[in-house]
């Protein structure tokens, strides 16, 4: 009996030594260096669309690289699904102002001991563009 348990020990050393080599945590894992977002601008891009659409240029790879932007971005573009012109992000629901005095309710509540719930502030910040004549999702 002191035999089979002590087989058992020994496969369970050797395969913990195996799990523990196969599957060890890399300590020094350097990130890939990614450089800095949207370093194009709208004027080469519009280039880049009237020269696949006049086909001065053969491909899309080859457009992205002769002026500069990035290829998924330059067939999104030619697809339709985004304007050219279109702005990079949502336009806000809140000005400046009632933000600012937004999140000074929130933490002057917050000062008396009432928390809120992200549902008790979509609430609020929907009451502000109700009152203000505005009607946004958000």
């Amino acid at each position: 009996m002191e035999r089979q348990s002590d087989g058992h020990k020994l496969k369970a050393k050797i395969r913990k030594k195996f799990l523990l080599r196969v599957f060890k945590m890399v300590r020094k894992y350097k990130a890939l260096k990614r450089g800095p977002q949207h370093r194009w601008t709208k004027q080469s891009m519009a280039n880049a669309l009237h020269a696949i659409k006049s086909g001065n240029v053969k491909s899309h790879r080859e457009a992205a690289k002769q002026f500069g932007v990035p290829r998924t971005t330059l067939i999104r573009r030619l697809k339709g699904v985004r304007d050219v012109d279109a702005p990079a992000s949502k336009t806000t629901a809140l000005t400046n102002e009632e933000e600012e005095m937004f999140v000074q309710y929130c933490l002057n509540m917050e000062k008396r001991g009432f928390g809120l719930y992200v549902s008790d502030i979509c609430e609020k910040a929907y009451r502000i563009l109700e009152i203000s004549g505005r009607k946004k999702n958000l």
